[in-house]
């Protein structure tokens, strides 16, 4: 049964029906993207969409406008998740934001969203709700009805099990609400092996080591390849990939060896950046960290040519500090992350 206070509220409300497409306006969009990352995120955004303006930057999302086809938002492999903004709220104290949502989700007519819905060819969608980037239960008769009136506006069936696509209503710690549409598939890589990064995070460390047509880089701890597989996105002289237990992805098109780092064959000086996740000792707890990295950064210094670059992801529980001093290496920039929840450091190193 319908609660009779949303039916009453939608039958005595006007129906707004508002324009997602006019002419010459730029579509507004959330992504949401690694914490901490911002700054690269919002460089690799205007590099790779030209008419880009971005309205609002939070920490992990960010909100922006432009005319580009929506298929090349899909494919910027630095965000987790792209979303159609349908309408953005602040969000004051003492009231229930989810419901101002939900009540403005039954008042306006939606079925402009078909023109994404159709281009991706969508049957089905669920209706989720979102809080400190957390998916929150909440009344049952408030959020079917509001899914029964979205699926009528859209021509959509509603699949909670398994849907196509989804309106999310999203509240910020910012002070901000969001009513959204998602364009792109379930977050990336959400079945990854123990130890594997995700694509976005590795796409990030790609851009921030500032690729270039003649780098000759390398990811001396490769692993099952994700690294490798987003650089070659990038300009490159050379890519090589060292994984001593052989998971590398045969199909990516780099020079691959087996070699343990500490045992390798390349040149002294042959290198001209290092991208690279080494093991932080809790896969394999038997690694004595300091030595291993004491050892790790002398062999860095021996392939990396002078004025290369190291990016380098690490666990904040490792102090790295002596080992870039004792090799000469400064640190230039540096970002802290989480990764799948744990507190991280994002080097950029050069020699």
């Amino acid at each position: 049964m319908k609660p009779d206070i949303f039916r009453q509220y939608t039958l005595a409300a006007p129906k707004i029906q508002y324009s997602l497409y006019n002419s010459n306006v730029k579509y507004t969009y959330l992504s949401t993207f690694l914490p901490g990352t911002a700054l690269i995120v919002e460089q690799a955004l205007s590099a790779s969409i030209k008419d880009v303006e971005i309205d609002l930057t939070l920490n992990g999302a960010i909100v922006y406008q432009t005319e580009t086809n929506f298929q090349n938002l899909i494919n910027l492999d630095f965000f987790n998740n792209t979303f159609v903004l349908l309408k953005k709220f602040e969000v004051k104290k003492d009231y229930d934001i989810f419901d101002t949502m939900l009540m403005w989700c039954n008042t306006h007519d939606l079925s402009n969203i078909n023109a994404f819905t159709k281009k991706l060819g969508v049957h089905t969608f669920r209706l989720r709700l979102v809080k400190a980037n957390e998916f929150i239960r909440y009344d049952v008769r408030k959020i079917s009805f509001t899914e029964d009136k979205i699926a009528k506006d859209l021509r959509l069936k509603t699949n909670r099990l398994l849907p196509e696509s989804e309106v999310w209503l999203m509240e910020r710690s910012e002070g901000f609400g969001f009513v959204l549409f998602r364009i792109t598939n379930e977050p990336k890589n959400s079945q990854k092996l123990p130890g594997q990064l995700k694509p976005e995070l590795a796409s990030m460390m790609c851009i921030y080591s500032e690729p270039s047509l003649n780098d000759v880089v390398l990811d001396p701890f490769a692993g099952y390849g994700t690294i490798l597989t987003e650089r070659i996105k990038f300009p490159f002289k050379k890519v090589i990939g060292l994984d001593k237990e052989g998971r590398i992805n045969a199909n990516i098109i780099v020079e691959i060896s087996k070699e343990d780092l500490f045992e390798n064959t390349l040149e002294k000086e042959s290198i001209t950046k290092i991208i690279t996740d080494p093991p932080w000792g809790e896969f394999d707890t038997t690694i004595d960290i300091p030595y291993f990295y004491s050892h790790m950064f002398k062999e860095f210094k021996r392939i990396l040519e002078p004025n290369g670059m190291i990016v380098l992801l690490v666990s904040r529980d490792i102090d790295i500090t002596y080992y870039l001093q004792e090799n000469c290496f400064v640190i230039i920039d540096q970002l802290d992350i989480l990764v799948s929840g744990k507190k991280a450091t994002l080097y950029k190193i050069l020699n």
